[in-house]
């Protein structure tokens, strides 16, 4: 398998810590696919960054490529628009686009370029609903289609008392290589969330999420299962900062045909968000990341840092 051959696939298998982290991301923002809003039909959402990676890379779930810890700076832009095609009483159904592309400066053999068209049916009571999530996502890499998948995200909250809510929701994935078609397969993901309100504006979240990976290659087959935390809290006058850990551990049956053992994965990863609120539409954010992967074969161990600089506009 060439070079490149081997980087778009990795790159696709990217997909699905990106939608779990963006899961996470959209949870600890108040469920909003859980949660009643009076808001306008439409939302639209544009960010642009600059940043700095310590070992720029495809950090997929099974396979790594990075660059050997050589530092590169990068510029990524996001875009995310919604629109709320039906709305009557307890019932909403949503339609939208979101798009992610990023530029590094020495490394473009590892910059992205992902589009997604969400669907999104809801129901809301006084204390407990439930939604439906159909995602398109199509990836590509240096103008070369990678992937094509599908998720269905059935999900349904629950207002425990008047400071705590719950979420439980599953994930199933549906991925189509387009360079790579042995690796085609399927994942699913049952995942619990739980949300305190500590003090005003002050939120802890607790996520578990346990899963399966399966492909037609034996060597990209595993358990997994996904423990974090995360705390919201007002540092000043229209500052806020996030705090975010999270451990996922990775069981693989298949025994690898080098090292003649089978393959276990144990990923750390913490974030540092801080926001500050310019104007009523727009707002600077801080980010720092920090990912480290444990193994017990060490072709598999990488750590990585990232520090960002971005803006945000919300309409």
């Amino acid at each position: 398998m060439g070079r490149k051959r081997t980087l778009l696939l990795l790159f696709g298998l990217c997909l699905s810590v990106r939608a779990q982290e963006a899961a996470e991301q959209k949870a600890g923002a108040g469920m909003e696919e859980g949660l009643p809003t009076v808001e306008k039909p439409w939302s639209l959402t544009l960010k642009t960054g600059v940043g700095w990676d310590s070992n720029p890379g495809l950090f997929a779930p099974n396979f790594d490529i990075a660059s050997g810890d050589r530092q590169d700076e990068r510029i990524y832009s996001e875009i995310s628009f919604s629109y709320k095609v039906y709305r009557k009483e307890r019932t909403t159904l949503e339609i939208g686009y979101q798009g992610y592309k990023e530029w590094y400066n020495h490394r473009d053999e590892f910059a992205l370029e992902a589009h997604t068209f969400p669907i999104k049916y809801r129901v809301d009571y006084a204390d407990w609903g439930y939604a439906l999530g159909f995602y398109f996502t199509y990836l590509e890499m240096d103008g070369d289609g990678v992937l094509r998948e599908y998720r269905l995200s059935p999900s349904v909250y629950w207002v425990q008392n008047p400071t705590t809510i719950a979420m439980l929701y599953m994930n199933l994935f549906y991925r189509d290589y387009l360079h790579a078609r042995d690796f085609n397969g399927s994942e699913w993901d049952i995942g619990l969330m739980e949300q305190f309100e500590l003090a005003s504006d002050t939120y802890l979240r607790f996520f578990c999420e346990p899963g399966y990976v399966d492909a037609r290659d034996n060597d990209f087959r595993y358990w997994r299962l996904y423990l974090g935390a995360s705390l919201s809290v007002p540092l000043l006058e229209d500052v806020d900062a996030t705090i975010s850990l999270g451990n996922e551990i990775r069981s693989y049956s298949h025994q690898d045909d080098i090292e003649g053992v089978s393959r276990n994965d144990n990923r750390w990863i913490g974030t540092v968000l801080i926001r500050k609120q310019v104007t009523a539409h727009l707002s600077l954010a801080l980010k720092y990341e920090w990912m480290n992967r444990g193994s017990n074969i060490p072709g598999f161990r990488y750590r990585r840092e990232t520090l960002g600089l971005e803006a945000i506009l919300e309409f």
